[in-house]
């Protein structure tokens, strides 16, 4: 049994506009190096919140640790730089230290999607209008319908 549950892989993300597109609310990420932050280093970390700029995250299963109680309990924040500030390697993300300024790398995460991926159905209903919504719910309810 225990060799059917699946080891999770890192997404493959291949620049700026990839990664702002993977990370969602539920997202988990792993910090593979830290300059300044070593005991970060391992913990997987879930996305509470994003914006447009940057986003929050907690880490995994621990409410009390010290970088989930943090910014009122929506967890450490991480905003996006430029995308100057960014190597992508297959599956880590490196950001470089911009306050240094050599190329040094501050920090190297890796993404895994969210564990409850969405069915297909549940993503088509949700890029749809209201209206087309409720049509296909009445077709669906009226060829059910016993004549």
């Amino acid at each position: 049994m225990a060799e059917e549950k699946k080891e999770r892989q890192p997404l493959s993300i291949k620049n700026l506009a990839d990664l702002k597109r993977h990370i969602q609310v539920g997202t988990e990420l792993v910090a593979t190096a830290h300059q300044y932050h070593p005991d970060i280093v391992g913990l997987t970390r879930v996305v509470t919140k994003v914006q447009t700029n940057g986003f929050y995250s907690k880490i995994k299963d621990q409410p009390e640790h010290k970088w989930s109680t943090c910014n009122y309990g929506k967890g450490g924040w991480t905003p996006f730089g430029k995308a100057s500030d960014y190597r992508f390697n297959g599956s880590e993300i490196q950001v470089l230290n911009r306050r240094k300024n050599d190329g040094s790398v501050l920090y190297a995460i890796e993404i895994y999607g969210q564990e409850n991926q969405m069915s297909e159905t549940n993503k088509e209903e949700n890029s749809m209008n209201e209206r087309e919504r409720l049509h296909r719910q009445a077709e669906r309810c009226s060829s059910t319908v016993v004549k």
